[in-house]
């Protein structure tokens, strides 16, 4: 698979959106793919890479923007990806 700037962009806006002081559901945020015509598999793979990569923490099923998420989901939309 081919990373996807957009595809992470969107989820994490989405995370940001619907996360509170724990978090969100890691179920219920791919299943949001939809909703932006993208696959549950695009945002599996996507978020495998952000969690990896430092921009997203999963404890517990609880899916979380980092510091360094914040700052490049701030990268991606002034560079509107």
């Amino acid at each position: 698979m081919k990373r996807n700037q957009g595809v992470a962009r969107r989820l994490l806006e989405t995370v940001e959106q619907h996360a509170d002081s724990n978090g969100m559901d890691h179920f219920h945020l791919i299943t949001l793919s939809s909703q932006f015509g993208d696959t549950q598999e695009d945002w599996q793979y996507a978020s495998r890479l952000l969690v990896g990569s430092g921009f997203l923490t999963v404890e517990a099923g609880m899916v979380q923007l980092t510091w360094n998420g914040h700052e490049l989901l701030g990268d991606l939309v002034n560079r509107q990806v």
